[in-house]
């Protein structure tokens, strides 16, 4: 089944525009930049410390920009921001509950309307990700930049509160779920 999600967009295109718009990001340099720091430190260091040392510190936070320039009025910033920190909580709640991989920066989408965070893409399920060349580990997508569209409190405020609530509402209500 596919369906067009209206007002989305993928978190990789917003991150990518946010950073060409900052001078950070152009695919003719940086794409073989990366791939050559990869290739050097292949075997030399573990991935994560690659990507920790090297890769991201090449990229800071940008994404509370996306909220800023997308919903300019105060008001309106302030429902987005909920908005985005309670559905990324519920989504990753549930993602984790049903195993649900795959989850990268186009798999992950916002809307442009409101501030939610709408997952796409539902191939990887059941802790699928497992069994891939090279497992998925983590339980859900939770990037620094994820993180820096949650604001000051980062991912210990509104979001830490949804994800302790939201598998106590899902047990309330699994035959529901589980009819589906």
């Amino acid at each position: 089944m596919v369906e067009w999600v209206p007002h989305t967009h993928g978190l990789r295109h917003i991150l990518q525009d946010i950073y060409i718009t900052c001078g950070k990001f152009d695919k003719q340099k940086t794409n073989p930049q990366i791939k050559r720091i990869y290739d050097q430190c292949q075997g030399k260091m573990q991935e994560d410390e690659m990507l920790k040392n090297k890769i991201l510190p090449m990229f800071p936070p940008a994404f509370h920009k996306w909220f800023l320039n997308t919903f300019s009025e105060p008001a309106a910033w302030f429902r987005a921001w909920v908005a985005y920190a309670h559905t990324t909580a519920v989504w990753s709640m549930v993602g984790h509950i049903v195993g649900l991989g795959d989850r990268h920066g186009e798999n992950i989408l916002f809307d442009s309307t409101t501030g939610d965070c709408v997952h796409v893409d539902f191939s990887c399920l059941f802790d699928k990700g497992l069994q891939l060349e090279k497992p998925e580990l983590v339980p859900f997508r939770l990037s620094q930049n994820m993180i820096d569209g949650l604001g000051i409190t980062g991912y210990e405020g509104i979001f830490l509160r949804v994800c302790e609530i939201t598998p106590s509402v899902l047990r309330t209500h699994r035959e529901t779920l589980m009819s589906s």
